[in-house]
C-alpha cells in the first residue's frame, strides 16, 4: 500500500475534461495548473483539495498559507493564478486555459 493507505489505482483513464485521473480516486490532476507540480498536488490532495473546482474556489491567501506552513520548498510558489486556471479547467474551457497559460510565461 502507499500513502494514506490506499492502493494506487493501477491503470490510469484519461478524461478529455478532466485529464489523466487513477480510477478509484476521482481526482483531477491539478498539475494541469501552471505552477503546479506533483509535490504541490499531493500537498493539496492533502488539504482536500483535490478537484479543480475545489481549488477555483479556494481563496489564494489560503494557498499561500498552507505553502507556507509546508515549509521552505513550497513558499516560492505563488498559487495567485491557480484559482482562475483551475476554473478554466473545470469549465473544460482547454483552449482559454492554454493561452492564458501562455500569457504567464511560467515553468511547470
Amino acid at each position: 500500500m502507499r500513502h494514506g493507505g490506499r492502493e494506487p489505482a493501477s491503470v490510469p483513464t484519461t478524461s478529455p475534461d478532466r485529464g489523466p485521473i487513477g480510477e478509484e480516486s476521482g481526482s483531477d490532476d491539478l498539475t494541469k495548473i501552471a505552477g503546479i507540480g506533483r509535490k504541490v498536488q499531493m500537498l493539496l490532495y492533502g488539504h482536500g483539495i483535490d478537484r479543480w473546482s475545489t481549488l477555483a474556489n479556494t481563496d489564494v491567501n489560503h494557498l499561500r498559507e498552507i505553502l507556507h506552513a509546508a515549509g521552505e520548498r513550497f513558499r516560492s510558489h505563488d498559487p495567485a493564478t491557480w484559482p482562475k486556471q483551475a476554473q478554466l479547467a473545470a469549465a473544460g474551457r482547454w483552449d482559454e486555459l492554454q493561452n492564458y497559460q501562455d500569457s504567464l510565461n511560467l515553468d511547470r
